[in-house]
């Protein structure tokens, strides 16, 4: 008896191995696991970074970006463990119905038949009346029709295993994490919060000054302090350049001979800070920004504890290369005295890095249809750890949990 054309061969039936589909449920709920402790480590450090409370609008706006960022990641990775309970549960059914083809062939030969690659079915005994060779007959046809039967409940488990594993990671691929910018606010001082770094500001007249102090303190006078939305009303009369020397000699003073400064880090990014309280003037050189920093006078009749506030903790002088311009990373906290209170310590930056999303390769679908590849979400967010002190992190590999890398 001949098989009917579509279904796959009895080969194709005995060499199915879906060894993929375990490896695909391991492999979903490792990236799983992977994505929710990264995200969670994320969100819960963004709440005191570097082991400070951070507090203040760039933080509320931080936190509450890492927390959404979770809660994606959380649907994601309940959509990769439903994926990969509907593996699990597909392996079981196509290994049953692939036995239960085998059975069924088995049984044929049992009965003295031969059951061909293509289900044909072909008696082994010769002779016989007429009467026994139909009832053969008969038998032959009950045998291939019952194999094609089973061979076809094993290709309609096949089709719907693979759709419901398309349903189970529909969206998982395409996730994304908008660029809403709340993640990279960053406190610069009480008046102005900005999304990014300010870039750095056009030359003064005579150009920039070819001492690293003195460029500093002209991009601060002549960038963020100086803009149309900056603080030279706070100095009124001055000029940018007779800012720029103020800032200067302050400066000078906070490495040289720092009697009567008040001298620190910013509690919210750990910036170096600079106070005079014999003319009021706080200045804020931003490591990070191209623009240097800003200056400005608090309002202390408004809020009398703001400069206490703006301090993480207090230092006896600064660094020139803490102030001046170019590659000037922010001083390590300090070791407390022994009995003394701890000082407040600096936080880590203000943002993690956003995650992005990639294209999947090309694994092999199902057996006999024609889902979609089994590792096709799994290359989706792509998290970093928030560095611990004390820690070098590297970006983790997908698939691969912290414990399974060394430092």
């Amino acid at each position: 008896m001949a098989a009917t054309a579509g279904l796959p061969t009895l080969s194709d039936v005995l060499a199915l191995d879906t060894a993929y589909l375990r490896e695909a449920a391991r492999h979903w709920t490792h990236t799983a696991a992977l994505w929710e402790l990264s995200f969670t480590e994320v969100c819960d450090w963004m709440s005191a970074p570097g082991g400070s409370a951070w507090r203040g609008r760039g933080a509320a706006a931080a936190q509450e970006c890492s927390h959404h960022d979770l809660v994606r990641v959380r649907a994601a990775s309940d959509q990769l463990q439903g994926a990969a309970a509907v593996a699990v549960r597909g392996d079981g059914q196509l290994q049953a119905c692939r036995e239960a083809v085998l059975e069924a062939v088995e049984v044929a030969n049992a009965d003295g038949f031969d059951v061909g690659d293509d289900y044909s079915v072909t008696d082994r005994s010769r002779g016989g009346s007429v009467e026994f060779r139909a009832a053969r007959h008969d038998a032959a046809e009950g045998h291939a029709s019952f194999i094609r039967h089973r061979v076809a409940a094993l290709l309609a488990a096949d089709h719907q295993l693979s759709s419901r594993i398309t349903s189970a990671t529909e969206g998982v691929e395409a996730l994304t994490f908008p660029e809403d910018g709340t993640a990279n606010v960053r406190a610069v001082d009480r008046h102005v919060f900005k999304d990014a770094p300010n870039p750095e500001p056009d030359p003064p007249p005579g150009g920039w000054s070819g001492d690293p102090l003195m460029r500093a303190a002209q991009k601060i006078a002549y960038g963020h302090a100086g803009a149309p939305d900056g603080h030279m009303a706070d100095f009124p009369g001055m000029t940018k350049d007779q800012l720029a020397e103020l800032i200067y000699g302050k400066m000078r003073r906070a490495s040289e001979d720092p009697r009567g400064l008040q001298l620190g880090s910013s509690k919210s990014d750990g910036a170096p800070l600079i106070y005079d309280p014999r003319d009021n003037v706080l200045i804020v050189r931003d490591p990070r920004g191209a623009d240097c920093g800003t200056v400005f006078k608090p309002d202390l009749q408004d809020d009398p504890n703001y400069v206490s506030d703006k301090f993480g903790w207090r230092e006896p002088s600064l660094k020139p290369r803490q102030l001046a311009d170019g590659p000037s990373p922010v001083e390590p906290r300090p070791a407390p005295a022994p009995g003394a209170e701890p000082p407040v310590g600096p936080p880590a930056e203000a943002a993690p890095v956003k995650p992005g999303v990639g294209k999947g390769g090309g694994m092999p679908g199902l057996p006999f249809g024609g889902g979609m590849p089994w590792d096709s979400p799994a290359t989706g967010p792509h998290p970093i750890h928030p560095h611990k002190p004390g820690q070098h992190h590297r970006m983790p590999l997908l698939g691969e949990l912290p414990d399974d890398y060394e430092d």
